[in-house]
């Protein structure tokens, strides 16, 4: 994460890419400026596995009315909890979704640093959605990173009840993406699927289970 609640202003928890605006340090809140960094430190792409959160970093704007909502606006504290996930400053996907769809939250989506955001009144939102998953996950390709994580499952739209995208709306995005890129390529390398469950195969299809409860999606490009 980069920027949240403990900042004195507003901006996104993951961007993909900087701001024009952004000077010095500025510049290196962003997934491209850390994994250039690892790659450039001598880490081969091939070892990086990007995180993608589906959660959002929530703020309460400095005024309610006619507030400044672009990145580095000032920001007064956290945002309000959640009705499920209770913390202050944070937002689980689908409680995001719920806002959005009946509370009326307005949402834009900054393509400069490829990430949307959402607000009503003084309380503000960033986070990431089908659209700048998607953008990530081309991004993963083009670098020839490892993969893709998310965190967490619990906090994407699980049974597909607020968001109306279907059951886990974002991982399965991640997924598509990945096949989409995969055939695009005309690669014959395989995305991790289960295995027959026959012999060593069971302990196999045990292990990627596990690594799906940890919240890893692999694919080797």
């Amino acid at each position: 994460m980069f920027l949240g609640n403990w900042n004195s202003y507003i901006g996104f928890n993951s961007p993909l890419y900087p701001r024009s605006t952004e000077k010095d340090d500025q510049r290196l809140l962003n997934q491209q400026a850390t994994v250039d960094t690892w790659i450039n430190g001598g880490c081969p792409p091939s070892k990086l596995v990007l995180g993608i959160g589906v959660y959002g970093r929530t703020f309460r704007l400095k005024e309610k009315k006619n507030p400044d909502i672009k990145p580095y606006a000032p920001a007064k504290s956290a945002g309000l909890p959640g009705n499920y996930t209770q913390s202050t400053g944070f937002l689980s996907y689908y409680e995001i979704c719920h806002l959005i769809k009946k509370h009326k939250w307005s949402t834009e989506y900054d393509k400069e640093q490829q990430v949307p955001f959402a607000y009503k009144d003084d309380q503000w939102v960033g986070y990431d959605n089908q659209e700048s998953i998607e953008k990530k996950c081309y991004y993963i390709a083009k670098q020839h990173l490892a993969g893709a994580m998310i965190w967490s499952l619990d906090l994407d739209d699980f049974n597909g009840f607020f968001c109306g995208q279907g059951k886990y709306p974002l991982l399965t995005k991640i997924k598509k993406t990945f096949e989409k890129i995969r055939k695009l390529k005309g690669s014959h390398k395989k995305t991790p699927k289960l295995l027959k469950n026959t012999g060593i195969n069971r302990y196999l299809n045990r292990f990627f289970l596990l690594c799906l409860y940890l919240n890893i999606i692999s694919l080797f490009l």
